[in-house]
């Protein structure tokens, strides 16, 4: 078998807050609100109560099979996947790509721990074959 194509060993992989990012998208609403400008054709605005987190790979080419997400709580979180990329030349400048659709997956505040996350079931299928 192709080692390739073979599954290989599972990762687990957790959320990290990514507090620089966030500020700085912060920052970005505060100074359009304060300029009178409005966001850009596909941009998308933090609002108040959102976070940036991040999900950093070990390894960069991955292929997945299945995919599972768990949520501690209730809330609700989006995904939103980026493609980056870099330039050719040697300039550090990267073009960033928002990938649709999003990923949603949320608990209600009075939903059981042990009742499957809810989501939003044709964003997911097509989710996964991103």
């Amino acid at each position: 078998m192709d080692k390739e194509k073979s599954p290989s060993e599972k990762f687990v992989l957790e959320f990290k807050e990514d507090a620089a990012l966030t500020e700085m998208m912060r920052l970005r609403v505060s100074s359009l609100q304060k300029s009178g400008q409005k966001r850009q054709d596909g941009e998308r605005l933090l609002l108040p109560y959102e976070v940036v987190s991040r999900l950093d790979f070990p390894v960069q080419e991955l292929n997945f099979s299945h995919w599972y997400f768990s949520l501690s709580g209730h809330g609700r979180v989006t995904i939103t996947g980026i493609s980056q990329h870099w330039t050719p030349d040697l300039t550090h400048l990267m073009t960033r790509q928002l990938l649709e659709p999003i990923g949603t997956f949320w608990r209600n505040a009075d939903d059981p721990e042990d009742l499957p996350l809810k989501c939003l079931e044709a964003d997911m299928q097509e989710f996964g074959e991103r």
